[in-house]
């Protein structure tokens, strides 16, 4: 998750990610966080970042219901995959993403963050 949600659209726009190639991006509008699925494995390129919150095994996330873009508090940016399922269920009939298409690019993710994250200098010319 990463919070503002300015800044992680700002991240996804550098990315430059058509939205109906199936990233898996979702907002939380109410929260003001953008929600990023990526493949597992990736919690130490995270480490250290302000405004970056990587959710655990066997954390809770809110997601629209099948077959729908969502609400204020789950909204799909950018769906799943056509050709992956919404939704999985594991041993204990519990919803499951574990699944989930994941197209983005954990890296390419961070190196954009870390772009807009860059502080703005202003030229010699514009003094």
């Amino acid at each position: 998750m990463i919070s503002p949600l300015q800044r992680g659209l700002a991240a996804l726009d550098a990315l430059n990610l058509p939205v109906e190639d199936g990233h898996s991006v979702l907002a939380d509008h109410s929260r003001q966080e953008l929600i990023v699925v990526v493949e597992d494995g990736w919690v130490h390129l995270w480490e250290g970042v302000p405004g970056v919150r990587v959710l655990s095994l066997g954390a809770w996330l809110l997601v629209p219901a099948p077959g729908t873009e969502g609400s204020f508090a789950a909204h799909w940016l950018s769906c799943p995959a056509r050709d992956v399922p919404a939704l999985w269920r594991d041993q204990e009939r519990d919803p499951h993403l574990g699944l989930m298409s994941t197209r983005v690019d954990p890296r390419a993710l961070y190196d954009a963050l870390a772009t807009v994250d860059r502080p703005v200098v202003a030229s010699a010319a514009a003094s």
